[in-house]
């Protein structure tokens, strides 16, 4: 007798990209989990993308007026019924059919887990298959808990938005709680951030698990070309570091939770890693030093000169 399959929700924010919506929604019918849910958030697509939905009759499709990818995401996590959360950008894909399976069946293993990611791909608007995002990580067989929250100290790499699977309590605490109309944040940096700092304990799959696709009118492109990005960046890095240099100088004491927020334990950490996540932050420092006197002396009139040594 087979036992309950949790139900697993993918949410997919689109607007405007009907050339890829037939083989998004094909990578996540063509997974080899039987219990998923396809909700696709559109912002109002006038290219063709809601016919080519209509045509999936096991996809939730809402229409609502286009306010960004992040109120799109938060109402879609709202309407969705899944016992675990997944998104999935419309132009992106899954790259391993057993994807979802494989963090149902880790995350059944390791109920103290709140989340678990794998790595990214990218893949040109032609479909052209590119590098492996973060392949130094493909020979990792241990970063989970402790491991995992002090890379993430060490590296600031937040979890890859298309492939990371949550439990529905954890999402529901940390990310509808981000505010969509901050501009100033990035909402997956922002929820990178919030689920390390609160404690919640994240587990890495050696598998390349998702495709992301590079293509003209890419939101990110875009914001990066405007500096945005660069200020999201910056604002996650400094409250990285902020929260490391806390743990280093023991006025912070880093507690681990379960999904259901009860505390198991606190974080020690080792000579070695003090001493790296010392360093980072000394260079972190030195540099926002040196920008922000560079910035000074700009709008000073002054000229920044470089030297060769």
């Amino acid at each position: 007798m087979e036992t309950h399959k949790p139900l697993v929700s993918v949410i997919c924010p689109s607007l405007n990209l009907a050339r890829f919506v037939r083989q998004t929604v094909q990578s996540v019918i063509d997974q080899d989990y039987p219990n998923i849910e396809l909700i696709v958030m559109d912002g109002g697509s006038n290219d063709g993308t809601i016919e080519i939905l209509s045509h999936f009759n096991d996809v939730r499709t809402f229409v609502q007026a286009d306010t960004g990818v992040e109120e799109a995401l938060q109402n879609g996590i709202k309407k969705s019924r899944g016992d675990l959360i997944m998104f999935m950008m419309i132009s992106d894909s899954y790259a391993d059919k057993t994807w979802i399976s494989t963090c149902v069946e880790a995350m059944e293993r390791s109920p103290d887990i709140s989340l678990f990611w794998g790595l990214p791909r990218y893949i040109s608007e032609d479909g052209d298959i590119g590098s492996i995002g973060f392949q130094r990580l493909l020979n990792e067989t241990d970063l989970a808990r402790k491991s995992d929250f002090t890379r993430w100290l060490k590296t600031g790499q937040h979890f890859p938005e298309c492939n990371m699977c949550v439990r529905r309590e954890v999402i529901q605490k940390v990310f509808l709680d981000i505010n969509n109309a901050d501009r100033s944040l990035d909402i997956f940096l922002e929820f990178s951030k919030r689920f390390h700092i609160e404690g919640y304990m994240s587990g890495f799959i050696a598998v390349v698990a998702n495709y992301g696709r590079d293509h003209s009118g890419q939101r990110g492109k875009l914001e990066r070309k405007a500096g945005v990005l660069a200020i999201r960046e910056r604002n996650y890095r400094r409250c990285r570091f902020s929260y490391a240099r806390r743990i280093l100088c023991s006025s912070q004491q880093h507690q681990f939770r379960l999904p259901n927020g009860a505390s198991v334990d606190v974080l020690t950490l080792g000579l070695t890693d003090r001493i790296w996540i010392g360093f980072l932050i000394i260079v972190n420092e030195s540099k926002r030093v040196f920008i922000n006197a560079a910035i000074a002396t700009k709008a000073k009139g002054l000229r920044v000169r470089s030297f060769k040594l």
